[in-house]
């Protein structure tokens, strides 16, 4: 069977939103947004592979919970294994990530795109000097380095040292606040 090719914007999803089973013998992507995950579905269906989405309960079951996530779990070995090997993916709960493996440039912007968009954050930072725009991107820390040259690279703002989130241990933020940056950051993801 010849290679795996997964468009970025996919591989994004699976950065962001896929993680082991806790048997480790399949992949669960799980997101609120059931676009997301027929998303991916639609794109393993064109390469034949068949799966089903179905709706999960809250994490806190109670009377009268609702469904707030759709979830798909894929069990193919050879996904698995592509997944892993060429592209590099570890599972977005493991502490240890890395920044993926690319076929194309074209394939690593579309995922850059993506994750800078779904792990990143838009607000105002009130300052001595007033309010500040920041846009605040939120990584695995085993990555997190890579991950702030690729954009400073790919988007063209400054490379800015990751710091670590306050309320996580394997949790780094790369923030972005000079007037040129986060237009650029706002672009890229738009």
């Amino acid at each position: 069977m010849s290679d795996l090719f997964l468009p970025g914007r996919i591989l994004g999803i699976f950065w962001t939103t896929a993680s082991w089973s806790s048997t480790e013998k399949n992949i669960q992507l799980s997101n609120k947004n059931y676009s997301i995950i027929k998303e991916v579905q639609n794109y393993l269906a064109k390469l034949g592979f068949k799966y089903t989405i179905y709706q999960s309960p809250t994490e806190e079951k109670r009377p009268g919970y609702k469904y707030n996530c759709y979830k798909m779990k894929i069990y193919n070995n050879y996904i698995i294994q592509q997944l892993r090997e060429k592209y590099n993916w570890r599972g977005q709960r493991e502490e240890t990530r890395y920044y993926p493996k690319f076929d194309s440039k074209q394939q690593e912007v579309e995922f850059l795109r993506y994750y800078i968009k779904d792990k990143g954050s838009f607000d105002s930072l009130n300052t001595k000097r007033g309010k500040k725009k920041r846009y605040r991107v939120w990584a695995n820390y085993s990555f997190a380095d890579c991950l702030s040259k690729k954009i400073s690279k790919i988007v063209g703002v400054n490379q800015n040292k990751p710091c670590h989130h306050s309320q996580s241990d394997i949790t780094m933020t790369i923030s972005y606040q000079s007037q040129k940056d986060v237009p650029r950051l706002l672009n890229f993801v738009n």
